[in-house]
């Protein structure tokens, strides 16, 4: 009797000890419903105006809100994030609070192309050309004229780049064309003029000339004195009236 009432304590222990080595198994976050879903820029990027990533997760099908962490599949929702135009790279974790977090490196538009080609896209700091997204992106140059994206890449890239990083040019300058010669023209935002500036390589020398004729010249006799202004020549400013 003593014998039987060992072996079912015996049993009893070892059942006891499955359950409680199940239940301390699994992951007490496990099914939880989401806190909140928390976009994090690194890189040091500013975001990106309409940019709701929320409502386009739930375009494509994932809708994060009142959802569960185990009804959310990580590597799926870095895929759909990651194919946002404005997206370099994503990841996404749920953090120990209860949020679902997604960490994001965005690209950045320096300009906006209207190709000859027909064929309208954004090129990136990087020289990635970027495609046209519905939200809104930082307002950038319009590119326009006799322009494919090799040439972009190839010829314009360090143009746009200097435009871009330099404070008053990126606020000046509110197109560049090129014409079917292959010359390259800045339409500022202030005044009628034209700014030629050649084949647009060795820029920097080039909008030197045109920064100091805008701070020295056309402070004194007004914006709207010339309407043309080619900068193209060593030492050499050429305005036409």
């Amino acid at each position: 009797m003593l014998k039987r009432i060992l072996l079912y304590s015996v049993a009893a222990a070892l059942s006891l000890y499955v359950i409680v080595a199940f239940v301390i198994s699994q992951d007490p976050d496990e099914g939880r419903e989401l806190r909140n879903l928390r976009v994090e820029l690194k890189g040091g990027a500013q975001q990106t105006p309409g940019m709701d990533i929320r409502a386009y997760l739930k375009s494509r099908g994932v809708d994060v809100t009142a959802a569960r962490e185990d009804g959310i599949n990580l590597d799926s929702v870095e895929r759909l994030v990651e194919g946002h135009p404005l997206i370099s790279d994503a990841e996404c974790y749920f953090s120990p609070s209860g949020d679902l977090v997604i960490e994001l490196w965005q690209r950045q538009p320096i300009v906006r192309v209207f190709g000859s080609d027909g064929e309208t896209y954004y090129v990136g700091d990087a020289g990635e050309r970027i495609a046209k997204t519905d939200g809104n992106v930082p307002y950038v140059p319009v590119l326009t004229g006799n322009v494919r994206y090799e040439y972009v890449r190839d010829t314009l890239f360090d143009l746009l780049s200097y435009i871009h990083d330099d404070a008053f040019w990126r606020s000046q300058v509110e197109q560049i064309n090129v014409t079917p010669g292959g010359d390259v023209e800045l339409v500022p935002r202030v005044g009628g003029i034209t700014i030629c500036i050649g084949d647009g390589l060795d820029c920097e020398p080039k909008l030197d000339k045109a920064k100091l004729f805008y701070s020295k010249a056309l402070a004194t006799v007004g914006w709207d004195k010339y309407k043309r202004i080619n900068v193209e020549l060593d030492n050499q400013i050429i305005a036409e009236k």
